[in-house]
């Protein structure tokens, strides 16, 4: 048997924002039951309990994760969903009471009330400025959409106020002149694109003082001392546990984790498993791990959040990789925090 780790979209996934690796814990049904029970102790066809997986789309009781209202107006029906501590997690306008097409504003919310992340739909499609925010409160970022592709102005800011970037979209690429700059202030490379492609480009040190033409832009997290990506890592290491093969425990365990600006690893979480056992075995894999290389961003180096499936199974599931191209910006909306 071979383990071949399903790499969830990270950076590029627009959505992986929508539902911080915090926000996706099951809720309980103690609590599930309390909130339904509240929700309807006045029963109306106007108002109708729905039920959301991880990703705040609607779906079968027996799947969810979030529980929401959601209350009939004039022009569609509004909806809201809760944590189980009956917190505001996401509100917005769906077109219909089925919840499968957004449309309207959409405001989503960290566990402390404050956005983190809000724009507009049109039949399920992106238009407008769509912000994100820090946990603290402070904008993290803005960035222009028409019919779903990021085309317009776009500015992102560091938790501290300063600029962090500026430049145009045009069909969901980089064009003309964007800037990028260190989190002091100082500028970390300016880039010049045409028709999506890099045809200029400076770099500058912490400092600011333009250092040459050649730097990294683009580059992910790398484990040291393997040339193979985390993938092969996570194939060559990983074991079925003997006890999991007894019970007959099989299935995908979801986890993500955090490799910081030294190559540490921070906020390990397991945000799905079918068992303790399976859980146990990858978070042994990735303790093990002889360390990280961080990732480089634009002249840059940061922090950057990885999200795996990985799936236990006698038959390998083929291998879905949609981290090839990491991007830190595009459109921005990642999936840090």
């Amino acid at each position: 048997m071979s383990f071949l780790p399903i790499l969830l979209c990270l950076n590029l996934n627009f959505f992986s924002q929508n539902t911080p690796s915090y926000f996706a814990q099951k809720a309980s049904f103690a609590n599930v039951n309390t909130a339904s029970s509240r929700f309807s102790q006045n029963p109306s066809k106007d108002t109708l309990v729905r039920y959301f997986n991880a990703q705040f789309e609607p779906c079968k009781k027996k799947d969810f994760v979030f529980i929401g209202v959601v209350i009939r107006d004039m022009d569609g029906w509004n909806g809201i969903i809760y944590d189980d501590s009956t917190r505001v997690l996401m509100r917005g306008k769906y077109l219909h009471e089925d919840c499968l097409v957004k449309n309207g504003w959409f405001v989503y919310y960290f566990p402390n009330g404050k956005r983190a992340l809000g724009g507009k739909f049109e039949n399920n499609i992106r238009q407008g400025v769509w912000m994100r925010w820090y946990i603290s409160g402070q904008i993290r970022d803005s960035l222009e959409f028409r019919n779903n592709l990021a085309n317009g102005p776009s500015m992102g800011w560091y938790e501290n106020g300063l600029i962090e970037s500026s430049g145009i979209y045009t069909n969901g690429n980089y064009d003309h002149v964007w800037l990028f700059y260190h989190d002091n202030g100082k500028p970390a490379t300016r880039e010049k694109y045409v028709a999506g492609k890099l045809s200029e480009l400076e770099c500058f040190d912490t400092l600011g003082n333009l250092k040459g033409v050649n730097c990294a832009l683009l580059r992910a997290p790398e484990i040291k001392g393997r040339y193979g990506g985390i993938n092969k890592y996570l194939e060559d290491s990983l074991a079925y546990p003997d006890e999991a093969r007894k019970k007959q425990v099989k299935g995908i365990v979801q986890i993500a984790f955090t490799i910081t600006k030294t190559g540490t690893v921070k906020d390990v979480m397991i945000l799905s498993s079918p068992h303790k056992i399976l859980s146990d075995e990858v978070l042994r894999v990735l303790n093990s791990a002889p360390g990280w290389y961080p990732a480089v961003s634009h002249n840059r180096v940061m922090e950057y959040t990885y999200k795996l499936s990985i799936p236990f199974m006698v038959d390998p599931l083929p291998m879905i990789d949609n981290n090839d191209s990491f991007r830190y910006l595009e459109p921005y909306f990642g999936d840090d925090n």
